[in-house]
């Protein structure tokens, strides 16, 4: 399908794993799945972009769950600059109730020099889109 977000890894197709290709008990999970996901039609919750279930042409119950989380936009086959995964409320580590500075026993080195924690700036691995 044009412009789907399977091309960018932003979506799964999830199917019953014992499901014979109808809408039978092995397939309560995934539509308590979708129903959580998405319980108005065409209405899904954070961070769920879209999701193709009952309802929706060559989806559903028997056939397949589509699932899309929300991102930056991207061009086909391209790594998009941020993924929603789960909605979370930005605030300073500082301000969170559980972050409580203690230094442990015997802890004497200093910390290692490097670039500050987040996002990691070092790409190892896979093989890009375009092949190179």
């Amino acid at each position: 399908m044009r412009n789907s977000d399977h091309y960018n890894g932003l979506a799964v197709d999830i199917v019953a794993l014992n499901g014979g290709g109808r809408c039978d008990r092995a397939w309560r999970g995934i539509t308590r799945l979708a129903r959580w996901a998405e319980p108005r039609q065409n209405r899904p919750v954070p961070p769920f972009r879209w999701v193709g279930y009952n309802g929706d042409a060559g989806h559903g119950c028997g056939h397949h769950l589509h699932l899309s989380w929300q991102h930056a936009d991207a061009r086909q086959f391209q790594l998009a600059e941020w993924v929603e995964v789960f909605p979370v409320k930005l605030q300073a580590v500082s301000d969170h109730p559980r972050a409580k500075r203690i230094k442990p026993k015997g802890a004497t080195k200093p910390a290692p020099s490097g670039p500050p924690g987040g996002v990691s700036t070092i790409h190892s691995g896979g093989i890009s889109a375009r092949g190179d």
